[in-house]
């Protein structure tokens, strides 16, 4: 079996220079990007995987980009308390305890994962030690300071 080469492109808006006050963007990365895509792979056995990540699908909708992929696939924000601790659980490697207590200090208000596990690395970075565990309090305040 042949693997798979994968691609990533993370935040497609900031890779083409989005700004919403306008809106203006780079023409050029954005044309580049699409021939891309689009481009026929050489050897007819070959294959690739791209996946790309955006906050404003509508945008890239737009743009005509969310065509040159196969599948557009929409991740829901986390709005209950049970799936911000399974993904703090899981992907941030937090115990039930501490996951719990977070999700329930931010269960009001709509997270994505992204953004969940962001402030996860940034509580990880700050707590002292050097351990694997992330401080509560630590992590509520990463999460202040991004403005949640």
């Amino acid at each position: 079996t042949c693997a798979l080469p994968i691609f990533f492109f993370d935040d497609l808006e900031r890779l083409i220079d989005y700004v919403p006050i306008g809106p203006r963007f780079s023409n050029a990365v954005l044309q580049t990007l699409l021939v891309l895509l689009k481009k026929v792979p050489p050897d007819e056995g070959r294959r690739l995987m791209v996946v790309g990540t955006t906050s404003s699908p509508h945008l890239l909708e737009d743009l005509g980009l969310v065509q040159a992929f196969g599948v557009a696939q929409t991740v829901p924000l986390l709005e209950e308390p049970r799936d911000v601790c399974e993904v703090l659980r899981v992907a941030a490697h937090m115990n039930k305890d501490d996951a719990r207590r977070i999700a329930k200090a931010i269960q009001n208000k709509p997270i994505g994962i992204k953004q969940l596990l962001m402030v996860a690395e940034m509580a990880k970075q700050g707590t002292k030690g050097g351990n694997d565990g992330v401080d509560v309090n630590i992590f509520m305040e990463c999460l202040h300071t991004v403005g949640y």
